[in-house]
């Protein structure tokens, strides 16, 4: 499989970024399984994606305009060996 990207608003106390951090701060892959949801408009999951032994591979931050009333955009990519489809 090719790398999952996965986009979404700037978020604050995330479980996910504090695994990024680490991995990049200490340089020690730990491999770990992902439950991804995509939720409606009422925050209920639609479908939802179990990635298995996936790894942080790239972070990124969109530019940041102080002219702009614009939402910063966060943009994670992960490596991982498989995913099943939950529904």
């Amino acid at each position: 499989y090719g790398d999952l990207v996965l986009k979404r608003g700037l978020a604050r106390d995330s479980g996910l970024i504090d695994w990024f951090e680490e991995t990049f701060e200490t340089m020690s892959v730990k491999p770990v399984s992902v439950n991804i949801s995509l939720l409606n408009e009422e925050h209920q999951p639609l479908v939802s994606w179990n990635v298995v032994h996936a790894w942080p591979k790239k972070w990124s931050l969109s530019d940041l305009d102080a002219q702009q009333n614009a939402i910063a955009i966060e943009t994670l990519e992960l490596t991982y060996r498989t995913f099943s489809i939950i529904r």
